[in-house]
């Protein structure tokens, strides 16, 4: 995913903004879209059905552990 920084101006323009943005540039054309944080979150959540809760996600990543993908198709059986 590509990163922008917004400058102070923009920043507070967007600031508090609670639905979908559309984006155009100067001549009418489209740009895309951006969504608040929370609303961004909630739509990956929904689409995403994750059958954990917030608490065992954050307990999950404090574990740490995990490997490599390609020792992952050793243990399979397969290159």
């Amino acid at each position: 995913m590509g990163k922008i920084v917004l400058d102070a101006e923009l920043k507070e323009r967007l600031h508090g903004m609670s639905e979908l943005l559309e984006v155009f540039d100067e001549d009418g054309k489209a740009l895309g879209y951006v969504l608040p944080l929370e609303e961004y979150e909630r739509r990956i959540r929904h689409d995403a059905d994750i059958p954990f809760s917030d608490e065992e996600l954050d307990r999950f990543r404090k574990a740490g552990g995990g490997g490599a993908l390609s020792e992952f198709w050793k243990r399979m059986g397969t290159k």
